[in-house]
């Protein structure tokens, strides 16, 4: 199931935060860094490319790098997109759509299911881990009847493609202009043992959105109210990049990466 965020916590002035209950905002909750980019496109958009490029892996620990969003024309409606690194050393390519009425899985390996934690909806997703270094295009695209979207992972580095799957609203809808974040959490929040100490360092480029109603545009950065010393959120030409975890005694040299185009 997807993991319940406090990004939603966050984001409350978003109509994506009525994904959250207010049982799960109140549960006690573990202390990790987190940080946040929002952006946005020049009208509603059917079609957003988000680019991605993990630039320092955090190693076996679980963390989320993520797009969320909400939906126009229906109500109650939002979700996010992105990649995950896990403990065990796997991980995982996920969209997740709270209120979504069905999924029809995509390529060989992906699946789609339910879920009922913070609300109901749809999940498809690949049990992948993203690789560091490598340019991830995180495509969304609805079809012509406007009710169904399909979420796309494209390894530009390596050429391959993943169509994680097609998740259908309950109505015609367009993706809210304003309501993009691209964010970076790690989920052993969750656990209320866990403690800053316990985080490892990453780093991703954000790259620049594209749509086609036009660019996107970073319009500010922010940080989890935990462990914030641990966490920084750097807007520049080439997008947003996040730093999480504390900086190791010899730093990885990261990849430069690429702001991608749709």
């Amino acid at each position: 199931m997807p993991i319940i965020r406090r990004a939603l916590v966050i984001a409350a002035g978003l109509a994506a935060a009525v994904l959250l209950t207010p049982s799960a905002a109140s549960a006690a909750t573990g202390q990790t860094p987190g940080t946040y980019a929002g952006w946005s496109v020049p009208a509603n958009p059917t079609s957003v490319t988000i680019p991605m490029t993990l630039q320092v892996d955090p190693g076996k620990y679980n963390a989320f790098w993520s797009n969320q969003f909400s939906f126009a024309g229906v109500a109650k409606v939002g979700g996010y997109f992105g990649l995950q690194t896990h403990a065990n050393g796997g991980g995982m390519f996920l969209a997740s759509i709270w209120n979504g009425v069905s999924g029809v899985a995509g390529s060989p390996g992906s699946y789609c299911q339910r879920f009922n934690e913070g609300g109901s909806g749809e999940t498809c997703r690949a049990n992948i881990r993203p690789v560091a270094g490598h340019l991830y295009n995180l495509h969304i695209d609805r079809d012509r009847a406007g009710t169904a979207w399909t979420f796309t992972v494209q390894d530009a580095t390596a050429g391959t493609s993943t169509t994680l799957g097609t998740i259908t609203l309950p109505g015609v809808a367009t993706l809210a202009k304003g309501s993009f974040i691209s964010w970076t959490e790690y989920f052993d929040w969750n656990n209320p043992k866990t403690v800053c100490s316990d985080a490892k360092y990453s780093k991703m480029l954000f790259g620049i959105p594209a749509s086609n109603t036009g660019a996107g545009k970073y319009t500010g950065g922010w940080k989890s109210k935990t462990c914030q010393d641990m966490s920084r959120v750097t807007l520049g030409p080439t997008g947003a990049t996040e730093e999480n975890g504390p900086l190791p005694m010899s730093l990885p040299i990261p990849f430069a990466g690429s702001s991608g185009s749709a």
